[in-house]
């Protein structure tokens, strides 16, 4: 027997404050095991002959860093299934969202915008694990700070499918925890994508965009560059996110990946009938003629960019920026009523097009319960 979404939503909530707890738990044992076993552990050391050493003390240093080991494996575990809990709820929180959702089309695949920080190496633009910049919004990923920005408003909602790269990681990897806020994830098969994207394109309040060279978007853009649908467009253009360290070497490495990569994807598709502008550091979000190129636009900063300097959209400022931006560009697009997410999501379960994801705590280390969602 299944239970009610209320209930669902109670019992998620009931789930996360236990974990809270389970994890502040663990986080103090862990600290007492370090402030306990460290000077056990020198004084250890300290000895002149270690093979006269009392075996009590052998013995609480041994027992102390087991004890720590599992405290920390505990908190780890713990960490990762409260993440995913956080998630069933933001889906649960979907499910029942009375207001239209607000569609985000993007691609899966860039680190920087979905999964975060992104590393740049300094030797080249391509991604490294040594020697590299990395960068971050505020902590975040961009997707984080659009999914918050606009949460007043409405769910954000991305249409997807399992076999992409954000699945994958999301699903199958149990280290690996999708980006949280409020967002929701509407899963369809490759045969079903056509009518579920339509009948959200129609749902939604408005569409945020962010153009990419991937199938799946180019797919879309095009069916987009319609008078009907071309009015709930906002196109954003991403910023060159704030290097984690203060030097200005490190934006000469991240700026340059931003920039190319932009004008890369601006460059495929001039060949497929979009037309996006040249990039520029500070962002930008923009009303699109139904062609793709700019009609009325909004940089996220007053200030100039410049290429020697740090982007003038800080990592504080950038969820600001972002809702600031799209409330005003919002007044320039007509007014739609759409269709409830609540309302849309059941139709869209019911007819078996498409699902929310919700995605369950894996076990990283050790047992856990999972919560059965209605």
């Amino acid at each position: 027997m299944t239970s009610s979404p209320i209930n669902s939503l109670e019992a998620i909530e009931k789930r996360m404050r236990e974990l809270d707890v389970r994890q502040t738990r663990y986080l103090t044992m862990s600290i007492l095991s370090v402030f306990i076993s460290f000077p056990l552990a020198m004084y250890f050391s300290c000895q002149e002959d270690i093979n006269n050493t009392p075996k009590p003390l052998v013995y609480s240093i041994s027992a102390w860093s087991v004890f720590l080991l599992c405290s920390v494996f505990l908190f780890v575990d713990t960490w990762g299934k409260r993440s995913r809990v956080k998630m069933q709820h933001e889906h649960e929180l979907a499910r029942q969202s009375p207001n239209p959702p607000i569609l985000f089309l993007r691609s899966f695949q860039r680190p920087e915008l979905t999964r975060g920080p992104l590393s740049v190496s300094s030797s080249s633009l391509d991604f490294g694990l040594s020697h590299s910049s990395t960068a971050t919004y505020g902590g975040e990923t961009l997707a984080y700070h659009i999914g918050e920005a606009v949460s007043e408003l409405g769910r954000l909602v991305a249409i997807g499918n399992h076999t992409e790269a954000f699945w994958t990681r999301a699903v199958d990897d149990p280290m690996s925890i999708p980006e949280i806020g409020s967002q929701a994830y509407l899963i369809s098969k490759e045969e079903n994508w056509l009518e579920v994207f339509l009948e959200v394109v129609r749902a939604s309040k408005f569409i945020i965009v962010i153009p990419e060279t991937t199938t799946g978007i180019v797919r879309e853009m095009k069916i987009l560059k319609d008078a009907e649908f071309i009015k709930k467009i906002l196109i954003l253009m991403p910023p060159t996110p704030q290097a984690q360290m203060n030097e200005s070497s490190n934006m000469r490495e991240i700026y340059p990946y931003f920039r190319s990569r932009w004008n890369e994807v601006r460059s495929i598709l001039a060949g497929k009938g979009i037309y996006l502008p040249v990039y520029n550091g500070t962002g930008m979000i923009y009303l699109p003629n139904l062609d793709f190129s700019v009609r009325i636009s909004e940089p996220l900063s007053k200030i100039p960019y410049k290429e020697e300097m740090f982007p003038q959209v800080s990592n504080s400022d950038i969820l600001m920026a972002i809702q600031t931006t799209i409330y005003k560009m919002l007044q320039s697009l007509p007014t739609v009523k759409g269709v409830p997410l609540n309302e849309l999501v059941k139709r869209l379960e019911g007819e078996e097009l498409a699902h929310l994801l919700q995605g369950k705590p894996r076990r990283l280390f050790f047992g856990g319960k999972d919560i059965k969602m209605s």
